[in-house]
């Protein structure tokens, strides 16, 4: 029986290393794939809630919100 034993918090203030980064940059990153890297941790065995933390009215953003959806985060506003 699995259970629920992690929680993803994304900072993505770190994940684009600040505020100084290009919209082709934030077209490189991607969610899926930190996700998945997470999920083939032995230790995970499901995910109890993802969020992630940023300031969601920087436009450049907007990139991430297919992923964002898809995966089921919810994004956390920081001013």
């Amino acid at each position: 029986m699995s259970r629920f034993n992690t929680a993803i918090l994304y900072d993505i203030e770190n994940l684009t290393k600040g505020y100084s980064f290009s919209r082709d940059f934030i077209k490189e990153l991607s969610l899926k794939q930190i996700y998945r890297q997470i999920l083939d941790l032995d230790m995970v065995e499901k995910i109890s809630l993802q969020r992630a933390y940023a300031n969601w009215s920087d436009s450049r953003l907007s990139l991430l919100k297919g992923e964002i959806n898809e995966l089921g985060i919810d994004p956390i506003q920081i001013f």
